[in-house]
């Protein structure tokens, strides 16, 4: 049998294929075949604590679809991001209802840290522009088209649906990609202390699996730094932190 999880494991510590395929005991094809379709479908060390060797069997395996658009169900981004803007609303939550509707239509959904991967690279790419239509009296031939652009800047800001990107330094100087609970947080930060917290939220919205190790590393802070801000998420209420701390994932409320 193949050792599915082990095979990611070991290509997510930064080990050679050969070096995989002499752990394993797996053919060079084999082993190759397997990371390639995790590659395709966006699936890495570590997973998902709901997911079974069967999915593994059924994703990576040589029954498995060649590319993830056909063996998933679409979520709508669009939908997505709108009800994110909604006080209480999450990504968790939002995932949990796309699941059951998928079961519902015995279709396969994406597992949750694809969701949220796949939302967010939808979301960099840029939202499909807005087009507000108004009409003045029934059956009036004269009417008003407001087309509301995607606006690009010519430096290192990018302007998106209100929401100001520094690419260049990576940073978010406004909030309306958060919760309405994240966003209330933020608000009432002051300017430094905002700035560090935009970052974390950003680094767990990336990599829900991120280690307190990995974000002082990130952010050039020290470890009990990163810790202060993350227990200060907790007390506010707008992050917690599901599973181990050695396989679990931190969520944003």
């Amino acid at each position: 049998m193949v050792q599915y999880r082990e095979i990611l494991r070991l290509h997510s510590l930064g080990y050679s294929q050969r070096s995989i395929e002499a752990s394993v005991g797996s053919s060079h094809q084999t082993v190759g075949s397997v990371l390639s379709k995790a590659k395709a479908q966006h699936i890495s060390w570590p997973l998902d604590d709901d997911i079974t060797d069967a999915m593994l069997e059924k994703l990576l395996g040589s029954a498995s679809h060649a590319t993830h658009d056909k063996a998933y169900d679409v979520p709508d981004y669009e939908y997505i991001h709108k009800e994110l803007s909604k006080k209480g609303v999450t990504l968790t939550l939002l995932w949990e209802e796309y699941c059951t509707k998928c079961r519902a239509n015995g279709e396969t959904p994406y597992m949750s840290t694809q969701f949220g991967d796949n939302y967010r690279r939808w979301r960099d790419e840029g939202l499909h522009l807005p087009i507000v239509e108004e009409f003045f009296g029934e059956g009036n031939p004269d009417r008003t088209v407001l087309t509301l652009p995607l606006v690009t800047t010519q430096n290192t800001n990018v302007v998106e649906n209100g929401t100001v990107f520094d690419t260049e330094n990576d940073t978010v100087n406004d909030t309306d990609m958060y919760s309405a609970d994240v966003q209330d947080y933020l608000n009432k930060c002051p300017n430094k202390k905002r700035t560090t917290a935009l970052k974390l939220i950003k680094f767990i919205m990336d990599n829900s699996h991120i280690t307190v190790t990995d974000m002082a590393q990130k952010h050039g802070v020290s470890e009990s730094t990163i810790k202060r801000y993350l227990k200060d998420f907790q007390v506010h209420g707008i992050l917690k932190r599901s599973g181990s701390d050695k396989n679990g994932e931190w969520i944003l409320i």
